[in-house]
């Protein structure tokens, strides 16, 4: 009896090894052609002075902040995605990788993310320093006119 419930728990085991394995990530093959525009473009705008660094991913309190500094310090001009890549995901790689290649060059370090990490970390050293939980925006309501409200 022993054996035979080893021997369905080794079966079991192996069959779940089996099917993650061939649920790994699966790679997208990149769009060479978009991804060489995109550094061609990238390449002119810094020729011309144009620095522009593009971020995608969720909106931080530190937005605003970061585009601030990143504008006064490095004279980079942050623009923000949101959360959803645009249709030219290699194009814009192909630009980003070209724009931070330019910077640690230039810097040897990429302005932006030292930027980030700084104001991160001094966020979580205010909070901590005085024992605040992270404030979150609160938006006022808007208020209808009785004749624009729904009905």
């Amino acid at each position: 009896m022993k054996h035979h419930i080893l021997a369905v728990f080794l079966f079991g085991l192996s069959t779940l090894a089996g099917v993650a394995e061939s649920e790994g990530v699966q790679t997208r093959k990149v769009d060479a052609k978009e991804y060489s525009s995109g550094e061609s473009d990238a390449q002119r705008d810094l020729k011309q002075g144009k620095v522009v660094y593009e971020i995608v991913g969720e909106p931080s309190m530190i937005d605003v902040e970061l585009k601030k500094i990143a504008a006064r310090d490095y004279g980079i001009e942050v623009k923000f995605h949101g959360c959803v890549r645009g249709p030219r995901v290699d194009y814009d790689q192909g630009y980003l990788d070209t724009v931070i290649a330019y910077l640690k060059k230039k810097y040897s370090f990429d302005p932006v993310m030292k930027v980030e990490k700084e104001l991160r970390a001094k966020g979580a050293g205010a909070k901590a320093e005085d024992g605040a939980k992270p404030q979150t925006e609160v938006k006022p309501e808007v208020q209808l006119k009785p004749e624009t409200a729904p009905r």
